[in-house]
């Protein structure tokens, strides 16, 4: 592209002998004190692509956050998914930027011709090597066709060899547009660039894997996905302790369950025997009565039951000392059935009351 001295942050510098970025510094200061260079430099294709696709690059970003957030509704997820999309395309910008600066752009410079390069450009803006070499980039003057051009790439750099200020060295011109010029092969930094853009995506590839296939972070930074952790977690909580409370049941069934059948049997002897008098003079009855209520009498130190109405028993309370009340009686509830055992005749006997769970009648009933 066609070069002005009066560009912009750029200095012309004729001589062969190394600038350094101290003179560099001093000559900006110089210029900046007379108000400065106000020519701003054309752009070349190559900065135009690498604009294009910066600009890809970070929209590309950008969408996938968008995406990602309305979505899952989770910021952190959506900046992660970001961060690596911008390296994927990142990736893929570098590989577009070597295939098209060297190997598409290149194309277009068809002609070869003579030209001497007759100064270098220096950037202000351009990096120091840490020897204070500033960037430099070569000029050249060259007649294409009976007009004269002053061009330059506009690719600066500290690191590569660049041609002697006064030497004729062979270019490369696109004819349809003389002032673009290339001077020297592009091989080393095109091999960089699709390196360097195979890394990123293989890297970013590898990090999105991972990401997606870690349950703990999806889990935390995706909003859903964490509201079905806590109701899985709260459901397995819930049915653990519907298993517990099972489990403890049963084993509850279970004891009881044994108790019985390690509790002592009831017979007609047994209860004529031990629990009426005047053995034989009156019938009796044993029977399962449904329970009321039941209540502590301190005045008698005893156990009143109370039990539904029933036509074969005529008393519905019964006052039971407290030595002949077991811990099932004591704690037995509305609705629960106990043995009531009563001799009947021509007046009723005090009733004797026993819990199921201590006894198994195995009389005549």
């Amino acid at each position: 592209m066609r070069y002005n001295a009066n560009y912009k942050n750029q200095f012309f510098w004729d001589s062969n002998n190394d600038i350094t970025f101290k003179q560099l510094w001093e000559m900006m200061k110089a210029e900046f004190a007379t108000g400065g260079r106000n020519v701003t430099p054309p752009r070349s294709r190559f900065s135009k692509f690498i604009t294009i696709g910066i600009c890809s690059v970070a929209g590309a970003a950008l969408v996938s956050f968008g995406i990602s957030f309305l979505v899952t509704k989770g910021a952190v997820f959506a900046l992660v998914i970001a961060m690596l999309t911008l390296f994927i395309f990142l990736g893929i910008f570098f590989i577009a930027l070597s295939i098209f600066g060297f190997v598409i752009l290149p194309k277009s410079y068809t002609e070869q011709i003579e030209a001497v390069c007759v100064g270098h450009s220096i950037s202000g803006g351009g990096g120091n090597d840490g020897a204070g070499r500033p960037a430099r980039c070569p000029v050249f003057e060259y007649t294409y066709k009976g007009q004269k051009y002053l061009a330059y790439d506009g690719i600066y750099d500290n690191t590569s060899a660049k041609p002697m200020i006064g030497a004729t060295v062979p270019i490369m011109i696109d004819p349809a547009a003389p002032e673009e010029l290339m001077w020297n092969s592009p091989n080393g930094a095109m091999i960089f660039l699709s390196l360097g853009g195979l890394f990123f995506i293989v890297l970013a590839l590898a990090m999105l894997f991972v990401t997606l296939n870690d349950d703990n972070f999806m889990n935390q930074t995706i909003p859903a996905r964490a509201e079905k952790v806590r109701i899985e977690e709260a459901a397995r909580a819930s049915e653990e302790a519907l298993s517990e409370e099972r489990r403890a049941s049963e084993e509850r069934e279970a004891a009881e369950l044994e108790a019985r059948e390690a509790a002592p049997e009831l017979t007609d002897e047994m209860i004529e025997k031990t629990y009426l008098e005047d053995k034989g003079s009156s019938p009796w009855k044993i029977k399962l009565r449904i329970l009321k209520s039941v209540r502590y009498d301190s005045l008698n130190d005893g156990y009143v039951f109370e039990f539904e109405e029933d036509p074969d028993f005529e008393d519905h309370l019964q006052l039971m000392f407290s030595d002949q009340v077991t811990d099932n009686m004591k704690n037995a509830l509305p609705g629960d059935e106990l043995y009531f055992i009563q001799e009947t005749g021509d007046f009723i006997h005090p009733a004797i009351i026993l819990s199921p769970k201590d006894h198994k009648y195995v009389g005549k009933k």
